[in-house]
């Protein structure tokens, strides 16, 4: 009995054994299985990719569209040079074009572009932007083909240009430069595509059908329709010029604000409510006007007074109406009241920059592109000063009466500069920096300088403004001195008081 117990587990120890094996061998013959499988499928869905270079582009494209590759190669070169000119930006190094020959392969794909920074809904299609790179997608249509090329080097071109190349630059700018959608994305439009049948009756739509809207309250898509259409309406007043102009303010001044005051004397408000007025006439349903009349133009009840310049008996208000300046004489003894006649300026000229001569009259500044012309009002005369100032833009002037002084500050290429002048109009000092200058005033000595200026703070990462003092008369180290230091406050319009 005990030799036929221990045979029969040895029997059953055995086929157990055997039952292990063979799960084991199952186990592995499936898993091999799945994994031919899944290396078949990984094969059949790897796709080749090759590089087209070019002098500025570089397109990533599969093996079996070489051809599509060459004609987006030679679609981005042909339009770099308009864009370009648009912007009045250069594009710097190369762009990659990651291009998919159609939408079910872009689905497909698990690439590398998942951390986009910005997408572009265009009539196109989507392109999708990642840094100075971005994404096309052929649907069959060589037509939106282009659109999505031409947003791409716009929307590529306009991040460089407002946000800088450098990850710093991107940080600073990123915190201090808020735009609207409409505003970027409305300028990519314009220049990805003419202004078609399409657009039109979308925006018609939008006017009589819901005649009071917020832009911010819409999809992107409106939003970005509205946006090209507020463009056309800025090159119509003042030509595609100004579209430069406009750019390079927002970069300087950090404001879409300064940037529309200086180019159309309205505030981006009133321009949009000048935009709305202008198209609710050209789509109203009687058209018995396609363009508003002088006396449509906005309520001035309130027109906003953007300057008071003090200068002995004399107080010069400078107020801003039907988007024009206007100067406002009261005397302080009389209490009387004119409005002084200003020369008439280029239509291409900036909104000219006024500052008290403390004698009565005042100065006024006003650039045309390079060219900068000073003028000096004095008892209802105007006389035309010889002022050689080799600057970008200014945006500030001030003059020192005692001294016979004038200290300008602005840009000069990429540079912030300020620049005092003698009484000959000689360059006396000139400082300069990488870093946003706004509000330099006088000491009341002539000797010094206040401003604020662009600091990085170590500690937390972040830009902001501190108040700096400037010695104009050494040109030492030691001249320029941060008087504030802090980590995190924005200080900024400093003031001198008459005990300093």
């Amino acid at each position: 009995m005990i030799r036929l117990y221990f045979r029969f587990k040895i029997f059953l120890l055995k086929n157990l054994l055997l039952f292990i094996l063979f799960i084991l061998h199952v186990e592995v013959a499936v898993s091999q299985g799945l994994r031919q499988d899944y290396n078949i499928r990984q094969k059949s869905e790897f796709v080749e990719l090759n590089k087209l270079v070019g002098e500025h582009y570089e397109v990533i494209y599969s093996h079996t569209n070489l051809g599509l590759a060459k004609e987006v190669l030679a679609m981005a070169n042909a339009n770099t040079t308009n864009i370009e000119n648009v912007l009045g930006y250069r594009l710097s190094g190369k762009i990659e074009i990651r291009l998919f020959e159609n939408p079910l392969a872009y689905e497909r794909s698990n690439n590398t572009f998942s951390s986009q920074l910005n997408i572009q809904q265009n009539t196109g299609g989507n392109t999708e932007i990642v840094q100075n790179d971005f994404i096309v997608v052929f649907n069959g249509s060589r037509e939106k083909l282009l659109t999505q090329i031409r947003a791409g080097i716009a929307n590529a071109l306009l991040f460089e240009m407002l946000y800088g190349g450098t990850v710093q630059e991107k940080i600073k700018y990123a915190s201090l430069l808020q735009l609207p959608y409409w505003f970027i994305n409305g300028l990519v439009e314009y220049i990805a595509s003419p202004w078609n049948a399409k657009d039109d009756d979308e925006l018609r739509y939008l006017i009589q059908y819901k005649k009071k809207f917020q832009i911010d309250d819409l999809n992107s898509m409106k939003q970005a329709l509205i946006g090209k259409n507020i463009w056309m309406y800025m090159a119509m007043l003042k030509g595609e010029n100004a579209f430069q102009r406009i750019l390079y303010l927002v970069r300087l001044t950090r404001k879409i604000e300064n940037a529309t005051y200086f180019v159309f004397n309205w505030n981006t408000s009133e321009l949009i409510q000048e935009w709305h007025h202008f198209v609710l006439g050209a789509y109203s349903k009687d058209q018995k006007r396609k363009v508003p009349q002088s006396s449509e133009k906005l309520n001035n009840e309130n027109a906003p007074i953007m300057a008071i310049i003090k200068s002995k008996d004399n107080c010069f208000i400078q107020q801003l109406k039907n988007g024009k300046s206007h100067i406002y004489q009261y005397d302080l003894k009389t209490k009387i009241g004119k409005e002084v006649k200003i020369p008439a300026l280029n239509q291409e000229t900036l909104v000219p920059l006024y500052c008290s001569d403390d004698n009565g009259g005042f100065f006024q500044l006003s650039q045309e592109h390079h060219a900068v012309k000073l003028r000096h009002y004095y008892h209802g005369l105007w006389e035309e000063q010889s002022f050689n100032i080799e600057m970008d833009f200014i945006n500030t002037i001030q003059y020192h009466a005692k001294t016979k002084t004038f200290l300008v500050a602005g840009l000069i290429k990429s540079d912030n500069v300020i620049i005092t002048y003698d009484s000959q109009f000689r360059v006396h000092t000139q400082f300069m920096s990488e870093q946003h200058i706004i509000d330099p005033i006088w000491h009341h000595s002539a000797e010094k300088i206040l401003f604020s200026s662009l600091v990085f703070s170590e500690k937390t990462a972040t830009y902001h403004y501190d108040i700096f003092e400037l010695n104009v008369n050494t040109n030492s180290v030691s001249a320029l001195v941060n008087l504030t230091k802090t980590d995190m406050e924005n200080e900024t319009m400093p003031t001198y008081y008459s005990n300093m």
